[in-house]
């Protein structure tokens, strides 16, 4: 069984401006990502993820809020965040992660 690299973005933003809010969700979502929980998102480990990631936590603490980008594995067989990963619409469950 092949284990997959998922990187996370976990972040805080400031209440205000909400517009912020509204653009790292939007490319997020663009991105592929799937939230895990409110302010975690996460894609497949790629150059192109990771860039993604570190993009928006600039951009996140440029504007007063936090963010840490993590890699890991599933601690379990990671079958969940598979099917999440999958069954998500748009870009995320087009790219249709193997493994898990």
């Amino acid at each position: 069984m092949t284990q997959i690299t998922w990187l996370l973005l976990v972040y805080r933003l400031p209440a205000k401006p909400v517009a912020l809010r509204v653009t790292v969700r939007r490319k997020l979502t663009a991105g592929g990502a799937v939230y895990v929980a409110n302010a975690v998102a996460t894609l497949p480990a790629s150059p192109a993820t990771e860039r993604l990631l570190r993009g928006l936590r600039k951009t996140t603490t440029g504007h007063g809020g936090s963010a840490v980008v993590l890699r890991g594995i599933a601690a379990d067989s990671g079958q969940e965040l598979t099917a999440l990963f999958n069954e998500a619409p748009g870009p995320a469950g087009n790219m249709a992660c193997a493994g898990g």
